[in-house]
């Protein structure tokens, strides 16, 4: 049977396009947003700095822009190696030639690419800089894959391959064997590239590296589905799904169940391989991914030709055809002419057959055409470029024969033509400056556009992010079904936030979290998704139940996921990342009434109704009527990087029927507001609580939201603002 994963997975020019052009992140782990803050600092500390450092600092900027803007990254970067070049500093030089041959080719301008990283990979063996000779060869190995030269692409990643083992560097040892596969697979030398990428999957385990792995269980599987063993590729594929989606990787989501379904489909279950094509397409329907939603849809095409319902199948050839066209994927439009011809052969409609495969052959022709083309091209101007050397070398001889005769004539002479091209050369210079300021006019108002249009798209991209983040906090249900009387006040600063509260039950012990991480907004956002998955792992991974072990273990999981910066080749001199999170965390017992507490900066509030006698109400400080507000206090450090590291303590307390817990984050405590424009502070905080008893837990939700209202009045909010309440 012949379909679409024909050419997505047998097809390995596709193949190379998914893995190698992500090279350039492979080391990081995952693109870097920008960060606008750091940026306007770096620009800030450039108008400081004496001219020594300018260098470091322009190259940072190069980073900052890489991945979104490379024509601001290659200008920095540019800017950058000419002040390391001025004072000579080897190394600054080497990041920079690499940034702007990373950039160039983002830009798809290849020559001027090739140009700088080359320079830059002489420069790293001149002076012996093994870590750069690692990433400068591995991007020039990237070049010659865009170039098409498979073999001198091969030669590089060696070299990389080589310069990382002597840095005993395994995860770019992992990458290199996993660059290197994908290239034996373009060769079509499947052995060997089954054995780089077994390699790339073995170490990638032993350093723990699940972004690598998701890689490696998707390339193996693509080798046995070349091979025809669509059964031995499934558990391949499935266990890259499962990576991709612990990681939560759309598109690899999207690609990994594309290929599941496609075994399905080989392997005659139809019914799978619809529901699971179908789900993939629904992903790059998402994504806006035009061509993934061209494959899946022709690969549906298949499943409903098997399935006889003949309509349905052309009717998504067809839609398939006129998406590959859209997106001009010609080597993709080829394929599906010749499936719809092959289809319409067996349902004996040999018209639309013979129509089909006159263009399937058409397309072919033509490629092949073109390629051969390239090379008389490529041929023809080797021999201009020699004919132009010597027909420059003859103009040299000419012009110094010229210039001895030109010698010899008069000195008047000689000043009038000197005089009269000064003339010309001040004209040519009047009219140059016109023309220049004419086009920087033009330019800037193109780029005042171009930044209107990314500005909605960031902004864009941040609504998308808090759609996202919405999905990770517990659903209303869940957190009704758990604890029965509770209020949540959440109010982000931004549009995403860095605060998020969690809750998981086991048994008939509730965990209960309520997390304040480092910063606010799109920062804040990206670390608690760190702290999100953390807390899932201690609970559900290493099955840990005592809140103060639970916080040790998440603290070794964000000091490990923080530390992957410094594996990143282009990532030079910089601190070590002091991100982290501050957290209350409890458990309840409901079948013992005992609460269990740790807590990274923030406490617990224990709110209990009682009578109190007179000489105890005189010994508590928060009290109100007949009620008593305890304070279970947390340690005095985060979740993340902390000098003086120390176990987190674990607090045992027996409730009573009726008690009210409060787990928050200090931005409420911490809002400017008021007559005199201070912050509201824990006291008033603790009064507020107690003053509140007497009214049943949603009304004390919008008491506390009012109060604060009635505080911030005329002041901007100035963090993420989280209070959960719970009776028991």
């Amino acid at each position: 049977m012949i379909n679409l994963a024909d050419h997505m997975m047998k097809g390995y020019r596709i193949f190379i396009t998914r893995i190698l052009l992500l090279l350039p992140i492979l080391a990081s782990s995952m693109l870097q947003a920008q960060d606008p803050a750091y940026i306007d600092s770096l620009r800030n500390r450039l108008s400081m700095l004496s001219d020594t450092g300018k260098a470091k600092v322009l190259n940072e900027l190069a980073r900052q822009f890489r991945n979104h803007q490379p024509e601001q990254s290659v200008k920095y970067a540019l800017e950058a190696l000419e002040w390391a070049q001025k004072h000579d500093r080897i190394r600054q030089q080497l990041v920079a030639y690499n940034f702007i041959g990373v950039g160039y080719k983002k830009m798809s301008e290849l020559d001027s690419a090739a140009l700088y990283l080359e320079k830059g990979y002489t420069l790293s063996l001149e002076s012996a800089e093994v870590r750069y000779q690692a990433t400068l060869s591995s991007n020039l190995g990237n070049l010659w894959i865009d170039r098409g030269e498979l073999k001198k692409a091969l030669d590089y990643y060696f070299i990389s391959l080589k310069a990382e083992d002597s840095l005993e560097n395994k995860p770019g040892i992992a990458a290199s064997y996993i660059t290197i596969g994908a290239v034996y697979g373009e060769l079509k030398d499947m052995d060997r590239a089954l054995n780089y990428f077994e390699q790339a999957l073995q170490m990638s385990v032993a350093i723990d590296h699940p972004y690598y792995q998701q890689f490696c269980y998707n390339n193996i599987g693509q080798i046995h589905v070349n091979k025809g063993g669509y059964a031995t590729a499934l558990p391949y594929f499935e266990q890259s799904l499962a990576l991709s989606e612990k990681m939560g990787l759309t598109a690899s989501i999207a690609s990994s169940l594309n290929s599941i379904g496609v075994c399905y489909l080989e392997m005659g279950d139809n019914n799978k391989a619809l529901e699971t094509l179908k789900k993939s397409l629904d992903i790059k329907i998402r994504l806006n991914d035009m061509r993934g939603q061209a494959v899946a849809i022709g690969n549906l095409g298949d499943v409903y030709f098997n399935l006889k319902q003949y309509d349905k199948a052309f009717d998504h050839y067809g839609k398939a055809l006129a998406m590959a066209k859209e997106t001009n994927a010609r080597i993709l439009s080829k394929e599906i002419h010749q499936i719809i011809a092959e289809k319409s052969a067996i349902r004996k409609d040999f018209k639309e057959a013979y129509q089909h495969h006159l263009i399937y052959t058409s397309i072919k022709d033509s490629m092949i055409n073109e390629a051969t083309l390239k090379q008389v091209n490529e041929l023809e101007a080797k021999y201009e470029n020699e004919k132009k050397q010597r027909e420059i070398e003859l103009l040299n001889k000419d012009k110094a024969l010229k210039e001895s005769q030109l010698a010899k004539k008069d000195t008047q002479r000689n000043a009038l033509i000197i005089g009269l091209l000064l003339l010309v050369s001040l004209v040519v210079v009047v009219l140059s400056g016109y023309q220049q300021k004419k086009q920087a006019n033009k330019l800037l108002s193109k780029q005042k556009m171009e930044i209107l249009a990314k500005n909605k798209s960031i902004t864009d991209s941040i609504e998308y992010a808090k759609r996202i983040q919405n999905a990770i906090l517990p659903p209303q249900a869940l957190m009704r079904e758990y604890l029965k009387e509770y209020f949540i006040l959440y109010r982000p600063k931004d549009i995403v936030s860095g605060d998020f509260y969690w809750i998981d039950k086991i048994g008939n012990r509730i965990f209960l979290a309520m997390v304040d991480c480092t910063g606010h907004g799109v920062p804040g956002a990206f670390v608690s998704i760190v702290g999100y998955n953390g807390l899932n792992r201690c609970i559900n991974e290493f099955s840990l139940t005592r809140p103060a072990s639970v916080l040790d273990k998440l603290n070794e999981l964000v000091e490990e996921a923080f530390h992957q910066q410094e594996k990143d080749p282009s990532v030079y001199d910089q601190d070590e990342v002091k991100d982290g999170m501050d957290i209350a965390l409890c458990t309840i017992d409901l079948s013992k009434n005992i609460l269990e507490f740790a807590g990274a900066h923030n406490p617990l509030y224990l709110v209990r109704k009682g009578a109190l006698t007179e000489a105890e109400a005189s010994t508590q400080p928060f009290t109100h009527k007949d009620h008593l507000l305890m304070e279970v206090e947390a340690d005095r450090q985060p979740i993340g990087t902390w000098r003086q590291r120390k176990q987190f303590t674990n607090h045992r307390v027996e409730l009573l029927k009726g008690d009210r817990i409060y787990l928050f984050t200090d931005g409420y405590i911490d809002q400017f507001g008021g007559p005199k424009g201070k912050k509201f502070f824990k006291k008033p905080f603790k009064e507020l609580l107690l003053s509140i008893q007497d009214h049943s837990m949603q009304d004390q939700q919008k008491i506390i939201n009012e109060t604060l209202e009635q505080w911030k009045k005329g002041y901007e909010q100035i963090d993420d603002i989280s209070v959960l309440g719970v009776e028991i």
